[in-house]
């Protein structure tokens, strides 16, 4: 197969960039049919087991020729969101796999490549609880998918700031960047996308406290999920109406949904995520009183669950303090709520950190030593007047994010507009080229018959 000519290679690149990360494979004039294919299904975001998930990508590699350049790019960006990130030695692997094709294709700037590894980068960073360090190069990473006018990379990256942002409780600008996502999905016809985007719009408003709105929204998605045989998606909003009824104190019909979350992991060979859905399972059987069995579960699931899961070995620990305080065993409730900090502090959870220091406080009492009562009481007043603040404010916001809801859409309307006529100029220009070829070759053959005539 001949190398591509760098003229070529630079108007590919140009209508890569006209037409989105969704689309890209198509643009690559090199042909291969079951490569697209595979790609098609990988960037669907459709449930595939890890398993074969490898196989595929394994198969896509295996059939992309070197001058292949377009889909080599598309192979390292699907390959870096696809990577393992059950550990924190997994997690960093990924940020080393993104580092290192983050160098080898610096230049040029922007590009397709850099944005899409950047945003992959951040995911993996606000996995490990690096939330600190990721929001420099995340938000230039957005910018420059503005600058390409790439609509579907412009969704990517302002869903992925606004889930991370929901998680740390910024809400005002979580919810601007799903709302601007939500529309570029559904502007793009992107269901699936719109969809994931959805449910993340239902978790912010679950965790400032609007968890009837929440709930509304997952039992939409969920009857679609069921309706499209998405079961993977399915399972994963059951878990989301769970906690929006135990936000709702519906603790009994949160059980029954964890409990098919927890069999569904079961069922997929997932014992952490497994464990996870009875770490819930326990939380909701502590408010209603019932410690032994949420101290039968807890025990289960620090056979599963270390250090490494920081999220799920915070609330585990947390638990375990509130059913150890409960049966008056406070100097083990301690130890617990000790562990329970660390891993909060770790993953930044502000929400968590205050559960903590309220339940310290709580233990102190109970144990007579009044200063340290006293002290944590303190901090906690202090840290929950200043989240108390910040959700008013985030609830204020919230309410001025709706109504910009309009003008969001516009600017939308109009960058998918500007995509469209950049499409429209770069078909024309195509047809140009080749219609260039056309006359050239006419007046070559004309020439070569003169000739003949002549001679």
């Amino acid at each position: 197969m001949p190398t591509l000519k760098l003229s070529s290679i630079i108007h590919i690149i140009m209508l890569v960039c006209a037409i989105g990360f969704s689309s890209i494979a198509y643009a690559n004039p090199v042909k291969n049919l079951r490569a697209d294919e595979i790609y098609t299904l990988l960037d669907s975001g459709n449930f595939i087991s890890d398993e074969d998930n490898r196989k595929l990508l394994s198969e896509y590699k295996s059939i992309l020729s070197d001058d292949d350049i377009i889909r080599q790019e598309l192979y390292i960006r699907l390959n870096c969101w696809s990577l393992p990130a059950n550990t924190t030695e997994e997690m960093q692997a990924a940020v080393k796999y993104a580092d290192k094709y983050l160098q080898i294709y610096r230049q040029p700037a922007p590009s397709l490549i850099q944005i899409d590894l950047q945003y992959c980068k951040a995911w993996f960073l606000y996995a490990q609880g690096e939330s600190d360090s990721l929001f420099a190069d995340l938000n230039t990473a957005i910018l420059n998918a503005y600058k390409l006018e790439d609509p579907r990379l412009i969704a990517d990256g302002r869903s992925t700031r606004g889930a991370i942002l929901s998680y740390l409780g910024n809400f005002s600008e979580a919810l601007e960047d799903l709302i601007t996502a939500q529309n570029l999905y559904e502007s793009l016809n992107l269901t699936y996308w719109a969809n994931v985007n959805l449910g993340e719009l239902a978790n912010s408003y679950r965790r400032f406290g609007d968890a009837r709105t929440a709930l509304t929204y997952q039992i939409k998605l969920e009857k679609s999920y069921l309706k499209n045989k998405q079961i993977y998606e399915a399972n994963l909003t059951n878990n989301q109406i769970a906690l929006s009824l135990e936000k709702l104190e519906r603790y009994e019909e949160a059980i029954e949904r964890f409990q098919k979350t927890r069999d569904f992991w079961l069922t997929e060979n997932n014992p952490i995520a497994a464990a996870d859905a009875s770490i819930s399972i326990a939380g909701n059987l502590i408010s209603l009183n019932r410690l032994k069995d949420a101290e039968v579960i807890l025990h289960d699931a620090q056979k599963v669950i270390t250090p490494k899961n920081d999220n799920s070995y915070s609330y585990m620990n947390l638990f375990m303090a509130k059913v150890h305080y409960q049966q008056e065993l406070y100097q083990q409730a301690l130890i617990d709520i000790d562990q329970a900090e660390k891993a909060f502090n770790f993953s930044n959870n502000i929400r968590g950190l205050n559960q903590v220091l309220q339940l310290k406080s709580e233990i102190y009492q109970a144990s007579q030593q009044w200063q340290l009562a006293y002290e944590t009481l303190k901090l906690f007043v202090e840290s929950h007047l200043s989240y108390d603040k910040k959700v008013l404010s985030e609830r204020n916001a919230e309410m001025q994010a709706r109504f910009d809801n309009n003008k969001i859409q516009t600017e939308n309307t109009m960058l998918i507009q500007r995509d469209k006529e950049k499409q429209l100029q770069l078909d024309i220009m195509k047809r140009n080229e080749d219609m260039q070829i056309i006359i050239i070759s006419l007046v070559a053959i004309i020439l070569v018959i003169v000739s003949i005539f002549a001679y």
